[in-house]
């Protein structure tokens, strides 16, 4: 662990051949704690056997890594269906970000992009959660991958020069506090906002907003729907350019003040329900759901969905809705079929002509319903699902939501 003592792992391996050997070992007990660790492989032979070389190639170290002093990394995966990656503290990516499942959640600790990342494979599964700090050194289009935990809410800025600067993008599933509005607006969202500035002036940028599903957009012509920016006292519209549809499309246009953003309209376009509430109450034998709406607009029904792996979801109810109401409502619905693990609750609000926003999703612990512990399931390190006959590293998750690793060989 410090590039100059080392340690004999025992793991002797004898190549075949003409051919690959995979091996597996487990080098938790002398990595364990540390922040970085060094590797080699040393060759030996008796001389009674004569190979012509040989090779390693594909090494793969997985594993929980510390992130109490944060990290640098060149190259990150997200591919975590399990649940989200909850940065404890900063990280930043210098080269290529791959999304392919599970979410980052920067809520806390903001994930940075150098001035050399990039990113694939952002979506609706798989993205960032909370802010985004990315160095951006031209005038190209830069995206911001961002969204909250079920839909992607990308957005995208292209500065009006090459002067370096810090972009600090932050998307938030909520109400922003003043909905105030001024000139032909006729409302803004009240259910989400963007955060976006630069560490310097930047006169002239293009902002660009994206959904990737409704964001409560009822009228499929989008010319009334308008980019806003909070100038801090009230919401006004930004000479806007729409692009797309009410289920996938986007806003944009040039700004030189910043902070926040959101979607607005000059007509009678709605936007989507206000929702002030969304919470569950454990009780013996079942859970109660209760959320509460401080208006409705084309609002037919609400659905809860319930969900033990956030991939998977059963719907354990349906309440109608208000359709158009400026008045506050409260709605609740028992879930009387309440495993004994943690279960996961999403409210899906459903619109007239069958458009659906998602809430964020919530838990409730429901564990001491039985003391016994089981297993729930048993994955390899990339989360697939394996037999009894599989050997080395074994994730198994029990009933109480605890969580064992171990090694199976069984060869020995």
């Amino acid at each position: 662990t410090d590039n100059s003592a080392w340690t004999d792992l025992s793991e002797t391996l004898r190549p075949t051949d003409g051919s690959w050997t995979v091996r597996t070992i487990d080098i938790s007990a002398i990595a364990d704690g540390d922040a970085s660790i060094w590797i080699r492989w040393r060759s030996d032979s008796d001389g009674s056997v004569a190979y012509g070389g040989w090779n390693i190639d594909d090494v793969t170290i997985s594993g929980d890594a510390p992130a109490s002093e944060g990290f640098n990394f060149t190259n990150l995966t997200v591919d975590n269906s399990g649940g989200n990656i909850i940065l404890n503290d900063e990280i930043s990516v210098d080269n290529t970000l791959t999304f392919i499942s599970g979410d980052i959640d920067a809520s806390s600790n903001n994930l940075i992009l150098t001035s050399n990342a990039n990113f694939s494979g952002a979506s609706n599964n798989s993205h960032v959660i909370g802010t985004i700090e990315r160095t951006l050194v031209n005038s190209s289009e830069a995206d911001f991958p961002l969204g909250e935990g079920t839909e992607l809410r990308q957005a995208d800025v292209t500065p009006p020069d090459s002067k370096p600067r810090v972009w600090t993008v932050s998307y938030t599933n909520s109400s922003y506090g003043d909905l105030t509005f001024i000139g032909d607006l006729t409302s803004v969202s009240e259910t989400y906002y963007w955060d976006i500035s630069p560490s310097s002036s930047a006169e002239n940028s293009i902002i660009v907003l994206n959904w990737k599903s409704n964001p409560g957009i009822q009228d499929v012509d989008l010319t009334s729907i308008k980019l806003s920016h909070y100038n801090g006292s009230d919401w006004e519209e930004i000479s806007t350019t729409t692009s797309g549809f009410p289920s996938e499309g986007s806003v944009s246009g040039s700004v030189s003040s910043f902070g926040p953003f959101t979607i607005g309209t000059t007509g009678v376009n709605p936007l989507p329900i206000k929702l002030v509430t969304f919470y569950g109450e454990k009780g013996n034998q079942n859970n109660t759901l209760h959320w509460t709406t401080a208006s409705e607009k084309n609002n037919d029904y609400f659905t809860i969905e319930k969900t033990i792996d956030g991939t998977t979801y059963e719907s354990i109810g349906t309440i109608q809705g208000e359709g158009n109401s400026i008045y506050h409502n409260s709605y609740s619905l028992i879930d009387n079929n309440v495993e004994p693990i943690i279960n996961y609750y999403r409210l899906t609000q459903v619109d007239f002509d069958g458009d659906k926003t998602f809430s964020n999703l919530i838990s409730i612990d429901n564990r001491s319903l039985n003391k016994k512990k089981y297993i729930v399931n048993k994955t390899n390190l990339l989360g697939q699902k394996i037999n009894d006959n599989f050997t080395g590293i074994i994730i198994i998750l029990y009933s109480d939501g605890s969580v064992e690793r171990i090694y199976r060989n069984l060869n020995l």
